[in-house]
Order: structure tokens, then sequence, then C-alpha cells
């Protein structure tokens, strides 16, 4: 069971790069122009191989990487003393403070290597653009797939406020909450919000509250 944490105001995949790359995998894929301009802003990169693979799903380590980076989150050398599967010498531990925006697990461990789900990068940017998740306006009535997940009102409520603010939307069989993000997806999200700021210096301030320097666990 997890705790949804909505109230908060290596990886060579991931490295930075200041141009953009013809990837060996995408020419033709839906999101190849999403995935040309992320990868231009150098928010993702590719493997040595010089491909992309679009549709491998991305950890959530990578993605805490990825929106720390791209919307700057607070990186702190002890952010790894909030996680009990963390430790100093992990390439992501500089990163893992942003894994307090998504959805934790009761049992302390971040999980880094898991496939971040979609919800998951729903609660993100309800937390980095300050949505009001506290009700749900009906949007996720519209959703294919809603009654997989109607009993969940929390969930509901954030599904709707990510649609209704023009962040997400659903794939083919509905929004798909408990699907893996790939990798083209990212892009085409980060892609959708490269324009639209967020005020993440509140956030920033209740991240490092919550780091205690030299408190491993």
């Amino acid at each position: 069971m997890r705790k949804m944490i909505a109230a908060i105001c290596g990886a060579a995949v991931l490295a930075l790069n200041a141009g953009a790359m013809a990837f060996t995998d995408t020419a033709g894929h839906w999101a190849e122009n999403d995935i040309n301009e992320m990868t231009s802003a150098g928010y993702l990169d590719g493997y040595p191989d010089g491909s992309f693979m679009p549709d491998n799903y991305v950890t959530r380590a990578e993605f805490l990487k990825i929106i720390t980076l791209r919307y700057g989150l607070t990186q702190n050398e002890y952010s790894y003393t909030l996680w009990r599967d963390v430790s100093a010498e992990d390439w992501y531990s500089p990163y893992c403070a942003a894994g307090m925006i998504i959805p934790e697990y009761d049992d302390g461990n971040l999980y880094p290597s898991e496939a971040l789900q979609r919800y998951e990068a729903a609660w993100a940017l309800a937390n980095i653009y300050d949505l009001d998740v506290s009700s749900d306006s009906g949007s996720s009535k519209n959703m294919g797939d809603y009654q997989e997940y109607s009993g969940d009102a929390e969930l509901c409520a954030l599904i709707s406020s990510v649609i209704d603010n023009g962040m997400m939307n659903g794939k083919d069989a509905g929004f798909e909450p408990y699907s893996a993000l790939t990798r083209a997806e990212l892009c085409t999200l980060l892609n959708r919000l490269e324009d639209r700021e967020a005020n993440v210096e509140v956030l920033n301030i209740v991240l490092n509250s919550m780091i205690i320097p030299g408190m491993a666990q």
C-alpha cells in the first residue's frame, strides 16, 4: 500500500547532451518530434549504440533525475537518507529528494529500478505545478478504463486534474494509470509542458526540510 504525497506545494540513458542525435530507431515513431526536441534540450539521451529505445519504460530513478534537472528541484548530497534502499554512492542519490513528490511505499524504500507508472508521473506534475486535486471535475469518467479505478476517489481527482490542465492525455485503452511510462511518453509530456512555468521555490524548501544531514537510515 502506498501513501500519496500531493500536499507538498546509470545512466547513459539520462546523460545530458547539448545537441540532438539522429537515433537509429525513432524515424517514423509517433513521438519522433518530441524525442528530437527533448534530447536537443538535454533532458534525455540515447544509448551508446545509437538507439533511443522509445518504447522502453522509465525507471523511478531515471524519472527523478530528469525532473530534478528539468525543474530545478533540490539536489542534496544527503537526499539518500530519506530512503532505506538508497546509498550515497548510487548515481541517482543527489536527485532522490524528488522521490517525495511521487507516491511512496510504506516501507520507506524508493525502489529506484522499478518502472515509473503513469499515475506516479501525474502526482509529480500535481506537486510541481501545484494543481488542485482536492475534488474531481469528472473528466476521469471519460476515460475508457474508468471502471478500473472508479473506486479510488483520490486517483480520479488526480487524473481529472492533469487532463483538465492539458498535461496528460489518455491512451488507446484509457488513461492507464498503472501502465509503465515509456521514454517516448516522457518526451511528449516534457515537450507539452516546455513553455509552462513552474514555481518550485516552496517545494524545494519543503524537500530540503525533510533532509537531515548525517541521519542515514
